[in-house]
């Protein structure tokens, strides 16, 4: 029942409701928190801190019992937080307790004796307070626990050469190089020896390094410590035992370079020089760029420039041989291979690379892939027809790359055409002529025949080069250049009837990839001959088979510079205007009638008048041009905006669109103007005496302000 009772004392007073849990209008977020506690502990005044003042024994005592206390206590607490400890020793040495320091502090270590900060702190108060044997035991403690934490060494070291103890010193330091640390260590060590005066010490604790640690580091620091010590045979022996004892993965260009610049110093150039080719010859290409610089110092220093040539060139060597070695079909690293040799001039090493160079032949039988491949051979043929005078060993190199590439798949034009030309050079016409027989029957192609029919034409073998033409055209019957070459061929022959017949034969072809070229090579043919009626003919058969509005403005102005009268001219631009006019090609038709325009205009200055009715109604046939804008339509068919564009409104449409309210307000602004001149030409008059009172007393009428507003309205 009192369950009951409750529950519904609950429900009445609202508790029992569901909540609302709809996010607040306005957000609070976390960063705003921050920034109210921040600026509210800001505006609170602060309380300056409380100094307690101690004014005799007593009170001092107390203070300390309650301060041990609250110590004691959070250790109690938190019994491996070692900030505690070194707090509570702290507060100890500054009361010159420190018999309790060490107390606190070893209780510290039994707790975490490789807490560094223990051991650092402890060994920090002995010092400071000059108890330097105790510091001497904590130090002896710790490098026995930590044997790998140097800073314990480096302090104890340090320790007893600052309290002259040197045999102390050196026993730690002893002791230390069991554990063979890291060279600082050792370092610092034979420094402790230099500056006690045992240089065979020092010399020895070396010895035992590099044993250790034999690194290039070492033997390099080793060297020059010898060679600060004027001890240079010495300091080379180091330098030759770093090359014998280190492998070839632990040593970089500085053992080289240091070599070579300490025998440098000592005055021993040669020795120097081949410690150069040598590091150059034994390093990676990547590590080299270094000990090639400073090789060219060195050569300009103390040497020569074909020391320094040579020295680069077997570089250079090394590297393209390395490219090769990794990608056999890098042509662009043989070629500069080839290049770099021939600039030497060695002929069997330069054969050599070239030798190896043809051997990478690409494994694709694809056009593309051989490309840069056949110019190794072509490079190899030409230095040895010019280079290394050697004709025999070029037309083998050329036999050779032509049995080597795959003529049915594809074929290099220019490999036949330079071992023909160098068989004419040789004199041997016929075996040049037999090459380019030979590359027309296997792999025809236009540049095969063009540069046969150069040779026969430079050799005047008239009738071999018809054949050649005529065996071209057969070829590619479609290529309107052989058409017009082998017309204008004929035509310095002196043979215009030849020429003719070929010209009519190419226009009659089916099919042909520029006819208007071979069209106007036909009709400039029989310009040049002086024949009118050939050429009227030729253009009425292009208009046959072509409407293209250039036609018809060629064949105008043909016959208004060639024929009697411009009759003709105008019948073809009104038979072009005509066509245009039915088709619906406005642009065509504009320019035909602009061209009509130029020709009535040409008509009447040679008759000597002005103006013609035919001028007058060539001018009124003329398009007026208005700007209008369409809509861009996108990829989606959607509109992605507008563009201007020119229209031409020929005469028969203004007046059948409704467009005599843009005549109403030409012609309303041609009368404005007119007004406005006369205006001004009263205004002068006035300006000079000449009517100015009868101008001054006629008032502007009503009519004159609203000239031309019903035509517009209209």
């Amino acid at each position: 029942m009192d369950i009951i009772k409750k529950n519904m004392a609950l429900a009445s007073s609202g508790a029992g409701k569901v909540r609302n849990r709809a996010p607040a209008d306005v957000q609070i977020t976390a960063e705003q928190l921050v920034y109210d506690a921040n600026q509210r502990m800001l505006e609170k005044p602060q309380q300056p801190a409380v100094r307690e003042v101690i004014t005799d024994p007593e009170e001092l005592a107390q203070y300390r019992s309650k301060r041990r206390k609250e110590l004691e206590d959070s250790i109690r607490s938190h019994r491996y937080n070692v900030q505690l400890y070194l707090t509570y020793a702290k507060f100890e040495e500054e009361q010159k307790e420190f018999d309790r320091a060490r107390s606190v502090l070893e209780r510290g270590l039994d707790v975490d004796y490789k807490d560094t900060r223990m051991w650092n702190r402890y060994v920090t108060m002995e010092l400071r307070n000059k108890f330097v044997n105790r510091a001497r035991n904590v130090l002896d403690r710790v490098v026995t626990l930590l044997p790998r934490h140097n800073q314990f060494w480096y302090k104890y070291a340090w320790l007893e050469e600052a309290v002259g103890n040197l045999n102390n010193a050196r026993g730690v330091f002893e002791r230390w190089m069991r554990w063979e640390p890291e060279d600082k260590a050792w370092i610092t060590y034979i420094k402790f020896e230099v500056r006690a005066g045992e240089t065979d010490r020092a010399r020895a604790i070396y010895e035992r390094f590099l044993a250790a640690r034999p690194t290039q580091d070492g033997y390099l620091r080793y060297a020059k410590w010898e060679e600060r010590h004027d001890q240079l045979a010495l300091a080379r022996r180091v330098y030759e035992r770093a090359l014998d004892e280190l492998h070839a993965d632990e040593r970089d260009d500085a053992l080289f370079t240091a070599f070579a610049e300490f025998e440098a110093r000592c005055g021993e150039m040669e020795r120097a020089r081949a410690i150069f080719k040598l590091a150059m010859s034994a390093l990676p290409p990547a590590l080299t760029r270094d000990v090639q610089t400073r090789f060219v110092q060195f050569e300009k220093q103390h040497g020569g420039r074909e020391g320094i040539e040579s020295a680069m060139l077997e570089r250079r060597r090394e590297e393209y041989a390395k490219a090769v070695e990794e990608n056999a079909l890098d042509y662009d690293a043989w070629f500069d291979w080839a290049r770099m040799e021939e600039a030497g001039g060695d002929v069997p090493r330069i054969r050599e690379v070239y030798e190896r160079a043809i051997a990478a032949v690409p494994p694709v039988k694809e056009k593309r892939y051989w490309r840069r491949y056949i110019y190794l051979w072509l490079s190899y043929a030409v230095f040895e027809e010019l280079g290394a005078a050697d004709v025999g060993r070029a037309r083998e190199v050329y036999a050779t790359c032509l049995k080597l590439v795959p003529h049915k798949k594809f074929t290099f034009a220019k490999v036949w055409v330079m071992a023909a030309h160098l068989e004419v050079r040789q004199g041997d016409i016929g075996k040049a002529r037999r090459l380019l027989g030979r590359a027309l029957g296997v792999c025809p192609k236009p540049k095969l025949f063009k540069e046969y029919i150069d040779l026969e034409a430079r050799l005047g073998e008239v009738e071999r080069v018809r054949l050649l033409y005529t065996k071209y055209l057969q070829f590619c019957p479609h290529d309107v250049d052989v058409w017009v070459a082998f017309a204008q061929l004929e035509t310095e022959l002196g043979e215009p009837e030849r020429a003719r017949a070929i010209f009519a034969l190419g226009v009659d072809q089916p099919v042909l990839d520029r006819p208007e070229v071979l069209w106007q090579a036909f009709i400039d043919f029989e310009t040049e001959a002086g024949d009118a009626d050939r050429c009227r003919e030729l253009y009425n058969r292009l208009l046959d088979r072509t409407n293209h509005v250039r036609a018809f403005l060629d064949f105008a102005r043909f016959e208004a510079t060639h024929g009697a009268s411009f009759e003709n001219s105008r019948a073809v631009l009104k038979r072009a205007e005509a066509l245009f006019k039915e088709t619906g090609q406005k642009e065509e038709r504009a320019l035909v009638l602009r061209e009509l325009l130029e020709v009535e205009q040409s008509a009447a200055a040679a008759e000597g008048v002005a103006s013609t009715a035919a001028l007058r109604q060539a001018e009124a046939l003329q398009p007026t041009a208005v700007k209008q804008r369409r809509p861009i339509v996108g990829q989606d068919g959607t509109a992605a905006g507008f563009e201007e564009f020119y229209d031409y409104v020929f005469p028969e449409e203004r007046k059948a669109t409704g467009l005599k309210l843009l005549e109403k307000a030409r012609l309303w602004k041609a009368k404005l103007k007119a007004q406005q001149a006369a205006k001004a030409k009263a205004e002068a008059a006035i300006a000079a005496g000449d009517g100015g009172a009868e101008s001054r007393k006629r008032p502007r009428s009503p009519a004159d302000a609203d000239m031309g507003k019903e035509d517009v309205e209209e």
